[in-house]
């Protein structure tokens, strides 16, 4: 017998053997309950019988139930199994009806032939156990991977608390980027790191792109400004401008220690044009990183990005 699925023989015995051990439609639920197959599975055939009784037979049930735990293969492998081992240990047929009792005994015995007791049962402990060991690793792969994004949560943490402990303007600007390239890939947000673009003809540069990410199935340039003081409009609208020589592309500007209202404003009318901007600080990235639980990295920057399509609020 197959793991995944029943063959079409066991299953068709089955579907003919329930309805025969037991007298009622009400009986037939009571099975499957006692069989601990999952609510779920019994909803619609509850709903019919409430809604009338007289239009679903219990082989309809019986039909109905089972073969939802057979198209569901490994994933009801337990129900499946329980319903099986309760079939073939069936020994008291005092409560079917006449006309169904050596039918209903003559199916049990097949289904021990087909299935062989002893093994069925045994391979029912085996399977379960199989599944039992399965779930454990699963658990402790997942367990594994969050005691992993937490030590990394952690040391990035301290890099990020140590750059700005850093005065050399431009060791901290590299040091910072690598830091924020860090977190973004442990939030999973697909980065490309700083790129130059470069003339082809000439080998010039012609502009330096701090990083570049991906939010919303869409390619936002990414720039990072640590100022004594609040960055103004004309740093802004540069960087606006970079956005502006990329058509497909949006942008998000860190800043340090922020921006004033005259380059607010600048940000806004770029998306009054048609370009998703926004600007974040490094205070809240900071925060979102000290305070695990909370709200992701991934989904502060798509509330932004949403804020800026929707509400054009950079």
């Amino acid at each position: 017998m197959e793991a995944h699925h029943w063959p079409s023989d066991i299953f068709e015995l089955v579907v003919d053997t329930i309805p025969r051990l037991v007298k009622s439609k009400d009986s037939v639920i009571q099975f499957f309950e006692s069989c601990g197959v999952p609510r779920v599975h019994l909803t619609e055939v509850k709903q019919r019988l409430a809604q009338n009784r007289d239009r679903i037979t219990k082989y309809q049930m019986v039909r109905m139930v089972v073969g939802k735990l057979n198209d569901l293969g490994d994933v009801e492998l337990r129900s499946r199994r329980d319903v099986l081992r309760r079939v073939v240990e069936w020994e008291d047929f005092a409560g079917s009806y006449a006309n169904d009792r050596e039918k209903a005994e003559l199916n049990v015995h097949r289904l021990r032939k087909l299935t062989g007791t002893k093994d069925a049962v045994t391979k029912l402990k085996q399977d379960l156990e199989t599944e039992r060991l399965r779930v454990a690793r699963e658990r402790e792969r997942k367990a594994r991977i969050r005691r992993e994004k937490e030590a990394a949560r952690s040391a990035l943490k301290e890099r990020f608390a140590s750059v700005f402990a850093e005065v050399n303007p431009q060791v901290r600007g590299k040091r910072l980027e690598g830091v924020l390239n860090e977190y973004f890939k442990l939030e999973g947000i697909l980065v490309r790191e700083d790129f130059c673009v470069v003339d082809p003809p000439t080998g010039m540069t012609l502009e330096q792109i701090d990083g570049a990410i991906e939010l919303g199935g869409q390619l936002f340039l990414v720039e990072i400004k640590w100022w004594k003081e609040p960055l103004g409009a004309p740093e802004v609208g540069y960087f606006a401008s970079k956005v502006w020589s990329h058509p497909d592309c949006g942008g998000l500007l860190i800043a340090h220690p922020g921006v004033t209202a005259p380059a607010y404003n600048q940000l806004r009318e770029a998306i009054v044009r048609g370009r998703t901007v926004f600007q974040c600080t490094l205070q809240s990235l900071w925060q979102l990183l000290d305070a695990p639980g909370g709200e992701t990295l991934a989904t502060y920057l798509e509330r932004r990005r949403r804020d800026a399509q929707l509400d054009k609020r950079p």
